[in-house]
């Protein structure tokens, strides 16, 4: 029996499918989602993540509403990383925000 806080072993189904979600999942959920980011007391704070999505020639990043309002009411800064290294964020100062 396991009595420390040590995680009990994989089972080996367990960690092939830990290593088939790692290797083939991971990658396209990163190139679909995105960390939004605030700028506030001079501290950058991950807010929340997103989804990207296009209609048409539109292209939108689909995320949870709750407190963006209050966000953006405060003129609090918001970006957007594009999740690759050495390219910062980009400003969402010019979005349109819709919520329902």
């Amino acid at each position: 029996m396991n009595k420390s806080n040590e995680p009990k072993p994989l089972v080996p189904r367990s960690a092939a499918f830990f290593a088939e979600l790692h290797d083939d999942c991971l990658p396209r959920i990163d190139s679909a989602t995105v960390s939004i980011i605030g700028i506030q007391d001079d501290e950058i704070r991950h807010d929340r993540t997103g989804v990207l999505y296009e209609i048409a020639d539109q292209r939108f990043i689909l995320t949870a509403a709750h407190d963006v309002r209050g966000i953006v009411s405060h003129n609090i800064p918001l970006y957007v990383s594009v999740n690759v290294p050495d390219v910062l964020p980009l400003p969402l100062a010019d979005a349109r925000f819709h919520s329902t």
